[in-house]
């Protein structure tokens, strides 16, 4: 996945414009829910490939991207 793409995805399922270095802190959509939200999203279209990895740490598009490049996402 690009980062391109994981931006659009995260920007989706928060229903917000984040960039690179959007994350938890400076993303006031980015709560609990939202991280759900993107988890939920991120399975989907892996076909449950994510469940490889820990998700519930990658509170940053930047994690995101290191640990889906990490499993060929």
């Amino acid at each position: 996945m690009t980062d391109d793409n994981l931006i659009k995805l995260v920007s989706k399922s928060l229903k917000a414009k984040v960039n690179l270095n959007s994350d938890s802190n400076n993303t006031p959509e980015w709560d609990s829910i939202g991280h759900l939200s993107i988890i939920s999203a991120l399975d989907k279209l892996s076909k449950g490939k994510t469940e490889k990895i820990d998700l519930s740490e990658c509170y940053s598009v930047k994690k995101l991207s290191t640990k889906l490049k990490k499993i060929k996402i």
